[in-house]
């Protein structure tokens, strides 16, 4: 009796055990190995994306005949703030770039003045702007707000994804980009001269 009793308690471990390892695989093990697949794939997407956007930057610095030629346009095209003082210009700027974001598609988290050192004598605004939007939304949109009036450059760009944002509030991940940038105008210099 005891044998039998002693094979049956033998059973009934190796059961328990079996039963611990299939739950320990299904929610444990399984939903690890997606996130890997999930994690593995984003990071080859955004390695996709960051070769595709090098490209572009690896033109070479522009000299100094093409720097005075795109000035002198400016001057000539009038692609200035047209504002009569900074925080007027400021607003402006952020205007034009808000009015471009819901125009991509685009969503701004934040926009804020970025100040301007005492001695920078040039009548200039910038802002440091942080939005959210997917990778072709943003060619189109920094490339809009390059070229079109008033004349904005924009440089110190960070770009991460946000598919990890997402995950965490159990949205879809999409092509998510948390993108911050500053976006320098200028104002017309004649005024300063008044």
């Amino acid at each position: 009796m005891k044998t039998a009793a002693t094979k049956l308690e033998q059973l009934a471990a190796i059961v328990i055990l079996l039963c611990a390892t299939v739950l320990i695989a299904v929610f444990v093990v399984l939903p690890m190995s997606m996130t890997i697949r999930e994690t593995h794939d984003q990071i080859a997407h955004n390695q996709a994306l960051i070769s595709r956007l090098s490209a572009h930057a690896d033109a070479p610095n522009m000299p100094e005949a093409d720097l005075a030629s795109l000035q002198s346009r400016i001057l000539r095209e009038n692609r200035y703030l047209q504002a009569s003082t900074e925080p007027l210009a400021a607003a402006a700027l952020q205007q034009h770039i808000k009015a471009l974001l819901s125009e991509f598609g685009a969503s701004a988290l934040s926009i804020r003045n970025i100040p301007k050192p005492k001695d920078d004598a040039r009548r200039s605004v910038a802002l440091r702007v942080a939005i959210n939007t997917e990778a072709e939304q943003l060619v189109e949109f920094i490339y809009a707000l390059e070229t079109e009036t008033p004349f904005v450059i924009v440089n110190n760009i960070k770009i991460t994804s946000g598919a990890w944002r997402r995950q965490l509030a159990n949205q879809p991940a999409e092509d998510a980009l948390s993108v911050e940038f500053n976006a320098v105008a200028f104002m017309p210099p004649w005024e300063a001269e008044g």
